[in-house]
């Protein structure tokens, strides 16, 4: 001990408060010294002493003043280990009134002492040495001091006066380290609520701020709503720090939907507003835009946005405008807006990049700010700033989301190149969602489209955490990779990100699965992998209940990119029970687009509910079109026979043709072909002179497979067929657009050229699209492989071009496997029409592919690989090809035509092993007997002809008096 008591006589040094030491305990005067080392002075005299010393001002304490404090808090340290439970206690009563810091080896040792001393300490000198030790600054963060506190003061909490509870409340509040001493706050809190009202009125308050820091509680209604109930009868009493304070407890208190509190904290703010501080004020705006029920209440935020205007420059500028923002009619509050503007312009310099983004998010709603060119280049400049100095990968993906959010950041070369170099510096300290936000974010901005570098590290951490990405992280990646071009190759990036998709489907909300569909339909590889696309298939099925009109298309335009799904009748019966409902909300894009997609699905052709519906409504909507639209829609339609004299359709979409301005190239093209579907409007010569003069004037704006499209359409109108006048106006275009168009782009056009009669015998255009094709037959396609086989085989001109049927067959060949099945059957009839020497491994390079593919042709498919195979030798000895063409055969007969059924059965009975084929056979003659009616004389002939050399259908009564009496009726009618 220090002092101890001097057995009723005290020291006369002590007596009048007087200590005349200059450097410690050893220069004491000798009888205080003495009483010292006897242990007979009072500890309580040195802390009387402390307490007068502490008690005056800082500001008027004289030099001997400070070095006297100085030596008593000296004192102190070096004789702590010896005090006891009260000493503690009136010590730590002393120094918690201290203003300036003391030395952190006092705090330290006092700290010691105090996890000896803890469960002897009084309940009163617990609250006071919690006090104490909270207002330590820097903080102690002694986790066994403040859990020997917190142990000792749960069993004493019955016994407190309700002062000390109050202090142990606000003094375990500013302390982490027991944040999550549940023991702790439930005692607490019981005792605050048994002891409420005693209370005052700042008690109350010192409580809501206190509990409202420990998580622990914010769910504890019984506390919540007793001090809640307890504030709302007092509120007016409340002094303005006092009701910031209560106003900031109560906001971070989710649970408390108690419209009574709220409405009369804002009443007795709202006379206070204009007098309080900048910091009170603050307080006050950031807590009151966390209370969903205030901030509807225009009079208080009028009130605070008046009073922020002026102090703007005194606050917190970032926050102020993240909450006011949250007051959506606040937007157009000039005023306001313009003072936290020119407060964020004044600070630039000071701003953090977490400024910088409150600023970004909430200036960018607001429209009087969008063209404020002193403020953004303001927040440009310190975001550039801050960028070159940015090491923490989290900012980095804030930032790059956030910023490519705003079009005056869009053309910053120096930001985003600062930003670009710190992601590529972060990216591998990145998380799979910090990943997404950097990729989705760089993909809005073309300055940086051509930034291999940057994307190219993108797509490689992309390909690595692929595997650990969630469903909102696989949509984004997908969404943004998908806009490079350049990206489309990477299978290291693109089939992890499938693999994740597929994975992730199940567990994707609706924009996951419009951002996903998207993107990988985008990709030409990914559109044969069906397992992908069934998960996301499956996901919006799952989802249709939550389908509208504005996410409707998009899954309608993606689906219908992927051959495979078009048979997928579940999925495209829900997305057209959808349409239906949802037609008359759509815009016009989604309706042409819905238009254009559910046109490509053939089994929908004949549902009068969806066309009748999507027509109606496109009749209604397409004032408001745009030219892409229209020509969406007028393909789109034509291909639905159903609505082939709809007129009110397509005189109005054929007026909107002629009307429109201007008409971009592409759109004519589709114009033209769908309008060239329609048989009685190939009539209307206004029409077609007008769609004439429109692809005259598009010139070099045309692509070769453009220019090959119109004239398919155009060589089904009537009067242009004879106009040998228009026809050469088309011819000159041709061959000035494949002249000089890139070879790729020639390629393209090959197959759509072949099938204009009129085009055939021009040999300067097949010159030079051959000479385009063989230029790149090792770089074709295998869809472009078949087209150029199946289009070339059409022109007699070229039939003994053997450099390019050399270089198509070695082509196919190469490519037979990666086929589709349409691929398959247009290298078997082109080949199958042209006498050359090919290689002796073509075709049965040809024949194993379409074995494999067989199960996916259609009907069209199957009889035209029979009609191929019948004609080349090596194809008729296969007998693997037509075992696989009667399985598919057998499947199909009852829907072909008559024509289709003809030429099977004059194909299949020439293959005499399939004689025995019982199942082909039963299915072609119950096909020709159902279909008999339909049927001319001449298919009624070859059917009799090629069913007459089967053995099996010898007794087949049914057959033969069908074939028979058609026969006899036609003779009948000839004579």
């Amino acid at each position: 001990m220090i002092v101890r008591r001097l057995g009723g006589c005290c020291s006369p040094f002590l007596k009048k408060g007087f200590f005349p030491w200059t450097t410690g305990y050893q220069q004491l005067p000798l009888r205080l010294t003495s009483s010292l080392q006897a242990g007979m002075a009072g500890n309580k005299e040195l802390f009387k002493e402390l307490h007068a010393m502490v008690n005056i001002p800082p500001s008027q304490r004289s030099p001997s003043d400070r070095e006297r404090l100085a030596h008593l808090l000296q004192v102190v340290t070096d004789h702590v280990e010896s005090f006891t439970s009260e000493d503690i206690g009136l010590c730590l009563g002393n120094l918690s009134k201290l203003k300036e810091r003391c030395d952190g080896r006092l705090w330290e040792a006092l700290a010691r002492r105090v996890v000896v001393q803890a469960a002897a300490l009084t309940p009163h000198y617990l609250a006071i040495t919690v006090t104490a030790f909270s207002r330590v600054r820097p903080p102690l963060k002694d986790v066994t001091l403040w859990s020997a506190l917190s142990d000792a003061v749960v069993p004493a909490t019955r016994r407190m006066h309700h002062t000390d509870v109050v202090k142990c409340v606000s003094g375990f509040a500013r302390e982490r380290v027991v944040s999550e001493k549940k023991a702790l706050w439930e005692a607490l809190s019981c005792a605050t609520l048994s002891l409420l009202r005693r209370l005052s009125v700042p008690d109350v308050v010192r409580c809501v701020i206190g509990f409202s820091r420990v998580e622990l509680l914010l769910g504890n209604t019984l506390l919540w709503g007793t001090l809640a109930d307890a504030v709302g009868t007092f509120a007016f009493q409340l002094s303005p720090l006092e009701i910031a304070h209560c106003i900031t407890g109560f906001s971070r208190v989710k649970i408390l939907e108690n419209e009574k509190i709220w409405n009369a904290l804002s009443t007795a703010a709202m006379p206070e507003i204009d007098h309080m501080n900048p910091q009170d004020l603050f307080d006050c705006i950031v807590a009151f835009s966390r209370v969903n029920c205030l901030l509807e209440r225009e009079d208080l935020w009028r009130r605070l946005a008046s009073a922020a205007a002026p102090k703007a420059r005194l606050m917190d500028t970032a926050t102020c405008a993240v909450c006011f923002s949250k007051v959506r009619w606040l937007l157009a509050e000039s005023t306001l807006w313009s003072a936290l503007g020119e407060a964020v312009i004044s600070t630039k310099s000071a701003l953090t990049m977490q400024n910088i983004l409150a600023c970004v998010d909430s200036f960018s709603q607001v429209p009087a700010l969008q063209h404020d060119r002193a403020l953004w280049t303001a927040l440009s400049n310190a975001a550039t700033s801050q960028a070159k100095n940015m090491n923490l990968q989290v900012y980095t993906s804030r930032c790059v989301s956030t910023f490519a959010s705003v079009s005056s950041f869009g053309s910053d070369r120096a930001l985003w190149k600062a930003m670009a170099a710190a992601a590529i510096s972060t990216v591998h300290r990145m998380n799979s969602l910090e990943l997404a936000f950097c990729v989705e974010g760089f993909s809005k901005i073309t300055l940086l489209s051509d930034n291999h570098l940057l994307w190219d590290t993108l797509a490689k951490a992309g390909g690595d955490v692929a595997k650990e990405m969630k469903p909102k992280a696989v949509a984004m990646c997908v969404h943004g990779f998908s806009k490079l071009g350049f990206l489309d190759n990477n299978d290291s990036l693109w089939e992890p990100l499938a693999d994740a998709a597929t994975f992730c489907a199940k567990w994707m909300i609706v924009h996951d699965l419009i951002k996903c569909t998207a993107g990988f339909s985008k990709m030409t590889k990914l559109r044969s992998n069906e397992v992908l696309w069934g998960a996301l298939a499956a996901g919006v099925v799952s989802l249709q209940h939550e389908l509208d009109s504005l996410q409707l298309w998009i899954f309608v335009n993606s689906f219908s990119k992927v051959a495979h799904l078009l048979n997928n009748s579940v999925l495209w019966e829900v997305l057209s029970t959808v349409a239906v409902a949802t037609a008359r909300k759509m815009s016009s894009q989604g309706l042409a687009n819905c238009v254009k997609g559910f046109s490509k699905v053939e089994f929908l052709r004949s549902s009068h509910g969806l066309w009748g519906t999507l027509a109606e409504a496109v009749v209604c909507a397409v004032e408001s079109d745009t030219t892409q639209g229209l020509s969406y829609c007028v393909d789109g339609f034509s291909k639905v026979s159903l609505l082939s004299d709809n007129r009110l359709l397509w005189e109005t979409l054929a007026g909107r043709a002629i009307l429109s301005t201007p008409f971009p190239a592409v759109d004519v093209v589709g114009c033209v072909m769908g309008f060239s579907r329609i048989a009685w409007l190939t009539e209307r010569q206004d029409l077609w002179l007008n769609l004439h003069a429109r692809i005259l004037s598009c010139g070099e704006s045309l692509t070769p497979l453009g220019m090959a499209t119109c004239a398919i359409g155009f060589a089904k109108v009537g009067a242009f067929r004879s106009s040998q006048t228009h026809w050469d106006a088309l011819r000159k275009l041709a061959l000035q657009v494949v002249g000089n168009a890139p070879s790729k782009h020639v390629v393209e056009s090959v197959y759509g050229f072949s099938r204009v009669e009129n085009f055939r015998a021009e040999s300067t255009l097949w010159k030079n699209l051959a000479a385009a094709v063989i230029s790149l037959a090792k770089e074709l396609s295998p869809r472009e492989t078949a087209g150029c086989v199946a289009g070339f085989s059409m022109v007699r001109s070229l039939s003994d071009e053997h450099t390019l049927w050399g270089a198509l067959s070695r082509a196919a060949e190469s490519l037979a496997n990666q086929m589709s099945p349409g691929d398959v059957v247009g290298c078997l009839l082109g080949f199958s029409r042209v006498k050359y020497p090919y290689s002796p491994t073509l075709w049965p390079a040809l024949a194993d592919a379409a074995v494999s593919r067989i199960n996916e042709m259609n009907k069209e498919q199957v009889v035209a690989c029979v009609v191929s195979s019948v004609q080349v030798l090596d194809l008729f000895r296969n007998s693997e090809l037509w075992n696989a063409m009667s399985g598919a055969a057998t499947a199909v007969a009852d829907r072909m035509t008559p024509s289709e059924l003809t030429v099977c059965v004059s194909g299949f009975s020439k293959v005499r092993t399939l004689d025995s084929f019982s199942s082909l056979w039963e299915a072609l003659s119950s096909a020709a007997v159902a279909g008999i009616g339909q049927m001319q004389a001449q298919d009624v002939s070859s059917l009799a002809l090629g069913f007459s050399q089967i053995k099996l259908l010898e007794g087949n009564e049914a057959l033969w008096s069908a074939l028979c009496s058609v026969s006899l009726q036609a003779v009948e009618e000839s004579w």
